[in-house]
């Protein structure tokens, strides 16, 4: 069964993109204070110094967004961790997932851990330090103030209870300066940038794993938080013995909604390229004019003039980096067997 991508509304897209668009400016070497829409000292050194507009950088992030969804139908898992709400089956003590590389089973719990924080920009990367409950820097996210919309740290530390934050100066754009002229923001002018972020913690709880669904007049329901993953690779988990408070809810079951995180916690450097050189072919024009973008490119959309038959029935199509995606896609696909 082909999974049931999210849709992700245009606000929100660097929020859910594997490939973020600072990390997506550093693999196609691109000077990121230019893409992020800011004008400083020594940009002219670079080759592709061109100052990108929201519609560009919008552009990519849709791409790229789109990109990673053929991932996801075609390997049957998210190339990121996605957490999974109310997957409904039949009610059976064994499940096969909707999707493979289950990282664990609960909910997603989004703990705020400090509103407004203060960034100093005394040096580049800014920091920010505040305290917090996590252990893990991977659980702990930066947002514009107020908003869902997310920053991507360069480096996050966490010792005694405090976390500290680094984030260069340019990927802090206010939201409210998000549509910078061609010109690009000056970037001296604190007046562009935030002033202050939230911190958020988030995490898998492994409570709430399965809801179990009966009927005896009117519906109830019980958690269950003894499911185990017997192959996380494929997604199947068992539950464990019934724990249901009375013996109706333990023989009148219908069926049940699971919860859990899965996808890929880190990507490869094979994975990142995959995933950019489709983006590239799902792109009408090139990103910009600089001379070395465009050609990346036009290597990526490129078809030639000899296929072999493989290719010519690639599903992503018959560019190179439709094809190249491809076949690194079948590198990558999680296979479960059956039987007839």
């Amino acid at each position: 069964m082909s999974p049931i991508v999210p849709y992700i509304s245009a606000e929100h897209l660097t929020d859910q993109l594997a490939v973020p668009l600072a990390r997506y400016a550093q693999i196609v070497d691109y000077s990121e204070s230019a893409f992020f829409g800011v004008a400083m000292d020594g940009q002219d050194e670079y080759a592709c110094r061109t100052i990108w507009t929201r519609w560009q950088r919008q552009a990519v992030a849709r791409a790229l967004m789109s990109a990673q969804d053929k991932f996801w139908t075609h390997c049957h898992y998210p190339f990121t961790p996605t957490y999974i709400a109310g997957e409904r089956h039949d009610y059976n003590r064994t499940a096969l997932l909707n999707n493979c590389n289950v990282i664990g089973m609960g909910i997603k719990v989004d703990a705020p851990q400090a509103s407004a924080v203060t960034i100093d920009y005394t040096s580049d990367p800014a920091s920010i330090t505040c305290a917090t409950s996590a252990t893990n820097p991977d659980e702990l996210h930066v947002y514009h103030p107020g908003t869902d919309y997310e920053i991507m740290p360069s480096k996050i530390t966490i010792a005694g209870g405090w976390a500290t934050i680094e984030i260069p100066r340019v990927r802090m754009v206010a939201l409210a300066y998000d549509d910078n002229p061609e010109a690009g923001w000056d970037y001296t002018d604190d007046t562009y940038f935030e002033t202050d972020v939230d911190v958020r913690w988030i995490y898998l709880d492994n409570n709430y794993q399965v809801q179990v669904f009966g009927m005896n007049g009117n519906a109830w329901s019980y958690y269950w938080n003894a499911a185990y993953l017997r192959d996380h690779g494929i997604g199947h988990i068992r539950l464990a013995d019934c724990n249901c408070t009375s013996a109706l809810a333990c023989f009148s079951r219908h069926y049940m909604d699971i919860n859990y995180l899965c996808g890929l916690p880190s990507l490869t450097v094979d994975a990142e390229d995959a995933i950019v050189r489709l983006a590239h072919t799902l792109m009408p024009e090139e990103p910009c004019g600089c001379d070395f973008l465009r050609g990346m490119w036009n290597r990526d959309k490129t078809v030639p003039d000899v296929l072999t038959a493989e290719r010519e029935n690639c599903p992503l199509g018959m560019s190179n980096g439709a094809w190249q995606a491809y076949c690194f896609m079948q590198s990558m696909v999680c296979y479960r067997g059956g039987t007839l």
